[in-house]
């Protein structure tokens, strides 16, 4: 009898156990952050990809001296998006209503951002964009 009141009020190891339940919901907390800072650096790094990659458009357009190609502006998209796999980036084009000055050139650009605790709290992916249009030069 006296053992089991000894063991009723004993308080050692109260410390680890509670830890033990509060370090899981601190480090998913922490991830969360973590993926809110890496879906603004993605957001942002397409928004700026896409307006230069529409710059890059609209400056050589097909009366340009030296006029590129849409996979050759694509391929300069791609290029500004530092950080990015390419399966998961899609990179579109379109003149309206041709490359010639007084056009106009759309450049946008889709990403399919997983998010680090997606398996934890069931976070589905999402699809981030970046959209730039400007007048052909």
């Amino acid at each position: 009898m006296n053992l089991f009141r000894k063991l009723i009020h004993n308080e050692n190891g109260g410390v680890a156990v509670e830890f033990a339940f509060a370090i899981p919901i601190l480090v998913v907390m922490m991830l969360m952050v973590i993926d809110l800072g890496r879906g603004i650096f993605a957001y942002s790094t397409l928004n700026s990809a896409s307006a230069d990659a529409v710059r890059y458009a609209s400056v050589h357009g097909l009366e340009s001296i030296y006029p590129r190609t849409d996979q050759q502006i694509i391929d300069f998209a791609r290029s500004r998006a530092v950080g990015f796999d390419d399966p998961n980036l899609t990179v579109r084009l379109t003149w309206n209503p041709s490359g010639y000055s007084g056009g106009q050139v759309e450049v946008v650009m889709l990403y399919d951002f997983t998010f680090f605790v997606s398996g934890l709290i069931g976070i589905p992916p999402t699809t981030l964009g970046g959209k730039a249009a400007l007048s052909v030069m």
